[in-house]
């Protein structure tokens, strides 16, 4: 779903839009040359633009605490440790919330800058810090942390279904009382790369999807 689906804007002099993934902000630069009416000269341009924007981010405080408002501003290919990443899936810019904090790219003549909830009260949303629960004769009891992108192959591990070479994160053998055979099985990198380049809704598809999210109150 392109960008310009996403907001009724002028986007011959919009630079960039944020939007929303539940708690982090996914900031989308409208380039030229990807975006329909792109703004943004690819290069330097861009960097620019990036760099300035993580700046003023990283610098926004809450007005009663004075605390920061984001406490990340990160590339995708750092964040996903993926150099040749697909910005139209990941966005060019992710902003990490501080705690207590969320997005938002619900924007109408009534949205307010900011809107103040008590401390805690940031619901249906999710959070950074969750938990995974293993149970069974060869699993330690209280071993942890554990981070999300060694949950799959730790599964995979168990099943005893082969790891492709390529795959994120390792299996968690510390939390096993023997450890777990693994088996890889020899891949090529390129099958980890999301096919791009081509329209994966038709524009039908994409305005039925969009009356879907407005009919729930998703979208404005």
């Amino acid at each position: 779903m392109t960008i310009e689906s996403r907001a009724p804007l002028d986007w011959k002099r919009t630079k960039a839009l944020l939007l929303t993934t539940g708690l982090s902000g996914h900031m989308y630069i409208n380039l030229e040359n990807r975006n329909f009416k792109g703004s943004v000269k690819q290069g330097e341009e861009c960097e620019q633009l990036l760099d300035e924007l993580s700046a003023k981010f990283l610098q926004l405080r809450c007005p009663s605490t004075g605390e920061p408002l984001f406490t990340k501003a990160i590339r995708p290919e750092k964040l996903y440790n993926d150099e040749n990443i697909d910005h139209e899936i990941t966005a060019d810019l992710v902003l990490v919330p501080n705690d207590g904090y969320t997005t938002s790219d619900k924007v109408n003549k009534h949205t307010k800058s900011m809107k103040l909830l008590p401390p805690g009260n940031v619901g249906g949303s999710h959070r950074y810090e969750g938990m995974y629960i293993f149970n069974g004769p060869n699993i330690l009891k209280g071993q942890g942390p554990g981070h999300i992108v060694d949950i799959l192959p730790t599964i995979y591990a168990l099943l005893g279904v082969e790891l492709p070479t390529y795959i994120d994160g390792r299996p968690m053998q510390d939390m096993f009382r023997q450890p777990i055979p693994v088996k890889y099985r020899q891949t090529d990198d390129s099958q980890k790369k999301h096919p791009s380049g081509h329209e994966a809704l038709s524009k039908e598809q994409e305005l039925r999807i969009m009356e879907r999210l407005k009919a729930l109150g998703y979208t404005q």
